[in-house]
Parts: C-alpha cells; structure tokens; sequence
C-alpha cells in the first residue's frame, strides 16, 4: 500500500494529554485483564499470559494488604484517616484492621488469598498448555493472543443486539466479573473490590482496543481515499464535492507540473512483509 505523507503529517494528530492519561490507564488494565481472564479463558499466546507475570502480580496482591496495614506504623500515626483496605485506628502505635490486631487481617482476606493461590494454579496450568502449542517462531501462534473465549458467553441473549465477541469482552465478560465481585464486597470480604475494579479496567480496556482498531480502519480508508483524490484536489483543483470531500489545504504552485513533482514526493511505496 502507498503511504500518503500529506495525509499522517496533515489530517493524523496526536494529543499528548489523551495519550498521557491513556498510558496511565493502560498501567491497571493489563493486570487487571490477567488476573481474570486466566479463569475463563484459554489458548493463550506466551507473551500474553506468562508464567512470570502471573508469579509477580500475585506476589505483589499478597503482599498489598500487609503493606496497608503496616503504614500507620511507618509514619507513625499521623491522623491520615481511613485507607481504602479497611484499616482503623490510625492514630494508635499498633496498626490495627477494623479496630483489632494484625492477625484479624484474614478473615476478611480469606478469599484473597484463596483467590491468589487459584491464579497461580490457572497460570501453572495455561503456561503448560503453552508448552505443547505451536512455536511462534514457526508462524503457528500469534504470541498475543488474548485466548479463545468460553462458548457459555454466546448463549446470552440481549434483546436487539448482536452477541459477537465485541459485545462479550466489552460488557458480559467484565459483568460477569463485577457481579462476583459485588457478592463478595456484600459478604464482607475484600477481595470484591479487587474484582470490581478490575472488572472495570477489563470493560474499559477492550472499549478502547476496540476504538483503536476502528480508528485504525478509518485511516486507513481515508489514507486510500486521499491516495486516489489527491491528485484530483492538488493538481486539478476539483471541488471536495466531486473528490470524495477530501480537500488539500496549503498554498500550491500555480504551474501544474511542479504540482505533479511535488505529488510523487507526497506518497512512498511501503513494502509488506508477508510469511509463505
């Protein structure tokens, strides 16, 4: 396909701020999408989900309410308040959970940690599974692949629309998740809000892959589209009417040749890379 220069430096921007806060969105939702897609899903690439990410985040999630407990003590009770794990007590000289000692951390994180060794165990078995699939070096696996989705999901109905694989990893799946989530918030333990959060980062995660990749088609249309009417609104000055609505802004040479030189300059052959 030809790339149209005047096309990505003129029409194509970028705001920096967008990306700034898509960047950091992006930091919760890929742990977020691991850390539930393990239990319902399968068939995944080895960069997608690995063992070693698997390991580090659960590390880092059994550690997490330790540390929460652990920071009144540090800065030594200064009257911050309530955290958002369900500490109390903050001003005392021994962290406290819920107004009781450190060892009343486990009743409500029993399901934690339950949880927590049951994604370890879904890592072991997918990084197994991985094993005897194809090598991707051979052309066989995409290497990110996000897994193939349950069957159970296609069998849910909503009336008046479709259930394709866009509505199930926008919404049911990360519905799915929310409503266990919300059950154990309600039965006290404090792994649902882990749940509904990263449920939340799962729905907004796909929401946005899947604006990329509409955005990405409609460049790419508009790039063929200018690639064909370019030359028609540059060199001939048609109307945007009779050239698709495109229209080149810009002061041009009065002399249509020098137009046309400067037109091969505007669009460069790009070479695709295709494995037999």
């Amino acid at each position: 396909m030809k790339k149209n220069i005047y096309y990505t430096t003129t029409f194509q921007r970028k705001n920096p701020l967008v990306e700034w806060f898509t960047g950091l969105f992006k930091a919760f939702a890929s742990p977020s999408r691991l850390l539930l897609e393990g239990f319902i899903r399968k068939d995944f690439g080895e960069r997608y989900f690995n063992l070693y990410s698997v390991l580090s985040l659960a590390i880092s999630l059994a550690i997490l309410p330790v540390l929460f407990l652990k920071i009144p003590e540090w800065i030594g009770g200064s009257g911050l308040g309530a955290d958002p794990m369900g500490i109390s007590d903050l001003g005392g000289t021994t962290p406290t959970y819920a107004g009781s000692s450190l060892t009343s951390l486990f009743p409500r994180y029993l399901g934690w940690y339950f949880f927590l060794v049951a994604f370890i165990g879904v890592g072991v078995k997918h990084h197994l599974d991985m094993l005897r699939n194809p090598s991707v070096y051979d052309f066989e696996k995409f290497s990110l692949c996000s897994g193939t989705i349950n069957p159970l999901f296609y069998k849910i109905k909503i009336p008046g629309i479709k259930t394709d694989v866009r509505l199930i990893e926008c919404l049911l799946e990360p519905l799915f998740f929310f409503t266990i989530g919300f059950v154990l918030w309600f039965l006290g333990q404090t792994l649902g809000n882990l749940i509904m959060f990263c449920s939340f980062c799962y729905a907004m995660s796909y929401i946005w892959a899947y604006k990329h990749g509409d955005d990405f088609i409609m460049d790419t249309i508009d790039q063929i589209i200018v690639n064909q009417e370019l030359e028609n609104s540059f060199v001939n000055d048609v109307s945007p009417e009779d050239a698709k609505g495109f229209q080149s802004r810009g002061k041009k040479p009065e002399d249509k040749e020098m137009r046309r030189q400067i037109l091969n300059a505007m669009i460069q052959e790009e070479e695709i890379i295709v494995a037999k």
